[in-house]
């Protein structure tokens, strides 16, 4: 992270790990491909988020590329096609592809700034809408894989206790967030998932329209999550996914929960928003997604400050539902406004406490009415 110049050399930082990626077996899948796949990040450019679209082609993307082909993780098309911006497609099969993005073009932390009015920075959209259009007239499903998601920087608004504003908040720029989103409504026939990086902690987002994504978690212990990755099942048919298990580091290599037993169908959008909304008041499904939230384990790190407080909840199951900044905090507010569910469940015990207070109060007065005439009638006879 954050190497400031070119001084430490790509080969030593991004070659070692490509050098460990590449010795996973095994390295090639059944049809002769690459077994790893390789989405390029801010943190593998130099400086951090620098890439200058003005001058291109870029040495750093170049070198990278390069190590990429030694080592076999990257084929010789695909490195051509890679070394414009770092987008790419593998194609596993006929039938089943990954368009790999380089979204850190639709950051706005990219330096420097893509000048205004660019509304295809490297032409990433018009590869994108090509690729799927192909996928499309061939029957064949598509997984999205890139590193910077499009959501808002949830661990930035928690850290600030407020929404700031759409630039400050938010990864990605408005005008390629609205443009994607099309393009993964359009052809949520053919996309079957999104996979991200970043924040280096789980997180999921469905909109009401669209594919939902999933943020895979960190090996590097940076925010006081521990070592961890998932294992995904995809359906042999439909390519859709199908089950996520954790696994994670905690002095071994353990199995944790899988997404799905938390969540529910992870291609049902209906269901991924609905339990993401749970989050904000079942306190034991807030307690297992913590876990999963940071590989495995808890940690006074989990969260800006420590502990996740009812704001802090709100913030992170409306982000999992929208990735329009003004939705986002609206749904914050709107939540905000709801009784507590303490308060929820308070309330109806007082008016039936209160309720059973004055029916035994009756009955008393009934009985001792009942009472004194027996004995007004015991005096009179």
């Amino acid at each position: 992270h954050d190497y400031p110049t070119l001084e430490t050399t790509i080969t030593a930082t991004f070659g070692f790990v490509i050098e460990k990626l590449a010795a996973v077996l095994p390295n090639k899948t059944p049809s002769g491909s690459p077994s790893v796949v390789v989405a390029l990040g801010n943190n593998d450019v130099v400086p951090d988020y620098f890439f200058d679209i003005a001058k291109l082609p870029s040495l750093v993307i170049l070198e990278e590329a390069s190590v990429m082909l030694k080592n076999g993780v990257l084929e010789a098309d695909e490195a051509r096609q890679f070394k414009r911006c770092g987008y790419y497609l593998r194609a596993f099969s006929p039938t089943f592809r990954v368009i790999v993005l380089h979204t850190l073009l639709w950051s706005h932390r990219i330096q420097p700034p893509i000048p205004a009015g660019e509304e295809d920075p490297c032409g990433q959209f018009l590869f994108l809408t090509i690729e799927l259009e192909t996928a499309r007239r061939a029957n064949a499903k598509v997984i999205i894989m890139s590193h910077i998601p499009p959501m808002s920087d949830v661990w930035k608004v928690l850290s600030n206790r407020d929404f700031t504003s759409v630039s400050e908040d938010m990864y990605w720029k408005p005008v390629y967030q609205e443009r994607f989103n099309w393009l993964m409504t359009e052809f949520s026939d053919i996309v079957t998932v999104q996979l991200y990086g970043h924040t280096h902690l789980f997180y999921f987002q469905a909109l009401s329209e669209g594919v939902p994504f999933f943020i895979v978690p960190a090996i590097s212990p940076l925010f006081g999550n521990a070592p961890s990755y998932f294992i995904a099942q995809l359906d042999d048919e439909s390519l859709s996914l199908k089950s996520l298990t954790q696994r994670y580091f905690d002095e071994k290599w353990t199995t944790g929960v899988r997404v799905e037993d938390l969540f529910g169908d992870l291609t049902d959008t209906a269901s991924l928003r609905a339990s993401a909304m749970r989050l904000v008041t079942d306190d034991a499904l807030w307690a297992k997604y913590v876990k999963l939230r940071a590989g495995g384990v808890g940690g006074e790190k989990r969260f800006p400050g420590g502990e996740c407080d009812s704001w802090c909840r709100k913030v992170i199951a409306c982000n999992m539902v929208s990735n329009v900044w003004d939705d986002i905090r609206a749904c914050v507010e709107a939540k905000e406004k709801e009784p507590s569910r303490k308060l929820l469940i308070i309330i109806p015990v007082v008016v039936i406490a209160v309720a059973l207070l004055i029916l035994g109060v009756g009955i008393l007065v009934v009985y001792r009415r009942r009472q004194l005439r027996y004995m007004e009638g015991v005096r009179d006879t």
